[in-house]
């Protein structure tokens, strides 16, 4: 479990909590949203949400494919948010080309802060985020020391930070982004203060 000075440590750091809605489980399957939600002194910053809707045609271009059961899946779920997150026209390349900016701007805003990558769960989101960064030829915005898993410390702290009743939709990248991010939030917060 984390104590008071790990706690402190990356509570100083900036969170960000990534999100992908995905037409697969693993990694080469297309990615269709990709969100993202800052998060700074257990504040969620609002002028740092990150949110791209990506076509799976450009998704087939660099070589990313669906998979059935996951499409079949998909067609078991709410309409509106089906439609939602299947409406994207951005390419592939540039979606993530933009996210690699976003994190890059927020360097440069927060010099002294590190970045820690967030996802529920990690072994998910971040081994299919980083084969679209390999199809597309693009560096990764973060390393392995980066990274993080929200899956874990939700199941550590779930008897004494229950998780928030959820806002807005499921399976909507953005909407899970910010919820899993204030969540984590709670979390840190309640830690940080010696608990």
């Amino acid at each position: 479990m984390m104590n008071g000075t790990t706690v402190k440590h990356i509570s100083h750091a900036i969170q960000v909590m990534i999100d992908l809605e995905t037409t697969g489980l693993k990694p080469g399957c297309s990615i269709v949203q990709l969100a993202a939600v800052a998060c700074k002194e257990f504040d969620v910053l609002d002028d740092w949400f990150f949110n791209v809707k990506i076509s799976t045609s450009s998704n087939a271009t660099y070589g990313l494919t669906p998979e059935h059961g996951t499409l079949a899946w998909w067609q078991l779920q709410d309409a509106k948010v089906r439609e939602d997150v299947f409406s994207g026209n951005e390419d592939l390349y540039e979606a993530l080309l933009q996210f690699n900016q976003y994190i890059k701007a927020m360097r440069e805003k927060n010099p002294t802060r590190k970045i820690v990558f967030w996802a529920k769960p990690a072994r998910f989101d971040f081994p299919i985020l980083e084969a679209a960064y390999v199809a597309c030829n693009l560096p990764l915005p973060y390393t392995h020391r980066d990274v993080m898993d929200a899956r874990t410390v939700f199941k550590l702290y779930e008897s004494t930070v229950p998780e928030v009743e959820f806002k807005s939709s499921q399976h909507n990248a953005f909407d899970d982004a910010l919820n899993q991010a204030i969540h984590l939030n709670s979390i840190l917060q309640v830690f940080s203060h010696g608990h």
